[in-house]
């Protein structure tokens, strides 16, 4: 059973959102941990260490209520 599928546009209804211009905003992939990650090209050593530093950051620096210390990781 075929099924058809119809999309149908409102052309009175449209709306234009302006954006920014090419030299205006970098559409290029960020290079994230997350990304470093899936692609291997982060080590565990490396990896651990920034987990370190944000569970240091978050212990001594950042205010985190107190129902929400359990989920930060202690060094």
């Amino acid at each position: 059973m075929k099924i058809n599928k119809n999309v149908k546009f409102n052309l009175d209804k449209n709306i234009i959102h302006y954006t920014y211009s090419l030299d205006e905003y970098n559409r290029m992939q960020i290079n994230s941990i997350y990304n470093q990650i899936l692609t291997n090209k982060i080590s565990g050593s490396k990896l651990n260490n920034i987990f370190n530093k944000l569970n240091k950051y978050k212990l001594q620096e950042m205010v985190v209520h107190k129902k929400s210390l359990c989920n930060t990781t202690i060094i």
